[in-house]
């Protein structure tokens, strides 16, 4: 076969390879195999899997990367395996859920996008329990990784402060508010996100919410909240995307009235950085699918802030895709 059509085959037959790993995850094969179940035989008689069937997607999960196969016995790459393994404080696997979910069906209106410029969804106004339920594991093993470089960033300066407030808008799980409550016992933190994503977040961080460290309310980030006081830092993590430059001025506008003087903004988002980075596009074409938003280049990101009177004052550099960019009054 001539090289060039079989690297086209490839390219669109790539779905098989995804749903391979999305199985592999789902059905927690990597762990399996990282437990002892090397071979397909092995597999099959512990889990009882179907044997030709599991046979065809370990040949692929090799063929992927994700895993080394020698004389019949197969192994969990290292490079992948502090993702794909659920003992890992890096696991990334509830990815498959997301996909299930949500993406599979979002990315099937892509064609609809391309003719009218709307896909027909918006996740950020979408109250779907099941939606949300699916991304949020996802989106918690990205701030893990992230809150980690977060909570370094700030040992040196801002967690000296005592009694510092933070306001998390669009918290999600709540995991960089309440791993930079981990830090100092005096701090106190405010996240905000819609009824559905909030009793996962109560659930997750009930600990701090006994103690009257964390607090959590429902409702829309673009409106005011009387009852939040100034506080010395706000989290805007992987939210600003969901949004088109207009609604993100008016959302830091709001955002800033809630600031002290000295205080300041945290923007955690996937920027366009570098156009042949092909995760990079994947992800800016998925943002546009999901709301009414897209990525953002870095200009881009500091235009709209210079709209609403705030300056970029530092950057964190993360182990994982996205940026973070802290913004102060001018």
């Amino acid at each position: 076969m001539d090289k060039t059509y079989h690297d086209f085959l490839a390219a669109t037959w790539r779905p098989a390879e995804i749903e391979s790993i999305f199985t592999a995850l789902e059905l927690e094969i990597f762990d399996d195999i990282a437990g002892g179940c090397h071979t397909a035989e092995e597999l099959s008689s512990s889990k009882k899997y179907h044997l030709p069937t599991i046979k065809r997607i370990l040949a692929l999960l090799t063929n992927t990367g994700f895993l080394a196969e020698e004389d019949g016995e197969y192994t969990v790459e290292s490079k992948f395996a502090p993702y794909v393994l659920k003992d890992s404080p890096l696991y990334s696997g509830t990815i498959w859920l997301l996909h299930q979910r949500l993406n599979r069906n979002l990315f099937g209106h892509l064609t609809e996008m391309t003719l009218s410029g709307q896909s027909g969804v918006n996740v950020f106004s979408d109250e779907n329990h099941e939606v949300w339920e699916s991304a949020m594991p996802f989106l918690k093993s990205l701030a893990v990784i992230s809150a980690k470089n977060i909570v370094t960033h700030f040992k040196n300066n801002l967690l000296q402060k005592d009694d510092l407030k933070i306001l998390d808008l669009g918290c999600g799980t709540g995991m960089y508010t309440s791993s930079l409550l981990a830090e100092n016992p005096s701090w106190t933190g405010i996240g905000i996100d819609n009824e559905d994503v909030i009793e996962i977040a109560k659930e997750n961080n009930r600990e701090l919410v006994e103690q009257n460290r964390l607090q959590f309310f429902t409702g829309n980030i673009f409106d005011r909240f009387e009852e939040i006081p100034e506080v010395d830092l706000i989290i805007l993590s992987n939210v600003m995307h969901g949004y088109n430059d207009q609604e993100n001025i008016e959302l830091i506008k709001n955002t800033r009235q809630y600031l002290k003087p000295d205080g300041q903004i945290l923007i955690n988002e996937f920027l366009l950085t570098d156009p042949a980075d092909s995760l990079e596009s994947m992800f800016d074409l998925f943002f546009s699918l999901v709301g009414t938003g897209s990525s953002f280049t870095p200009d881009q990101l500091i235009q709209i802030f210079d709209a609403a009177d705030l300056k970029k004052v530092g950057e964190i550099e993360l182990e994982s895709p996205s940026t973070v960019y802290l913004f102060s009054q001018n």
